[in-house]
């Protein structure tokens, strides 16, 4: 069973500095209910001009990222080899995960993925961000 976050705003961090991620950005701006805390991605300055863009704080690895104390849900929107490897650690840390489709290109650990979602209690989605308009 999914633990519902209760205390809001839900703290959240982006991993990735792309399209996709500016689109996260801006959603979670626009909704009272949630707080981007933190980004990291490939090319620091990109990244550090998203994080300024998007009033958020740079980290340097996404490793760093989904061990941040304070972020209840991590959102993927990185390259698509990275995606199993980043949710994995995600959940491990006991975060909630969005990911850009594929959750992973290995189908056994993507199933594996969500059997650790699933005993984690922790929400596991896998988002194909262009049927919702964005690409």
């Amino acid at each position: 069973m999914i633990k519902t976050i209760t205390n809001l705003p839900i703290k959240a961090g982006i991993v990735g500095t792309g399209f996709a991620a500016k689109l996260r950005a801006q959603t979670l701006q626009a909704d009272s209910r949630s707080h981007l805390v933190a980004v990291c991605g490939h090319t620091p300055a990109k990244t550090q001009e998203f994080a300024e863009t998007h009033g958020t704080t740079v980290v340097d690895s996404w490793q760093q990222l989904v061990e941040h104390p304070e972020l209840d849900l991590v959102f993927i929107s990185t390259i698509n080899r990275d995606h199993g490897k980043i949710a994995r650690a995600a959940l491990n840390a006991g975060k909630h995960v969005v990911t850009e489709y594929p959750l992973s290109l290995d189908p056994k650990d993507a199933e594996s993925l969500i059997t650790l979602a699933n005993a984690k209690g922790k929400l596991l989605h896998v988002e194909h961000i262009e049927l919702l308009g964005g690409l």
